[in-house]
């Protein structure tokens, strides 16, 4: 994905804060909810 910076995940159930800032490698599950930043 070209210009891919990030993404943020929300995933109540996992992360203690609920979110979570991830790469273009990290694997998704069913539910979490995504935004993809990019330097387009």
């Amino acid at each position: 994905m070209r210009g891919f910076k990030y993404a943020r995940v929300w995933r109540i159930d996992k992360f203690p804060m609920g979110v979570k800032r991830v790469g273009i490698n990290y694997v998704l599950n069913d539910g979490d909810v995504v935004e993809i930043h990019s330097s387009l």
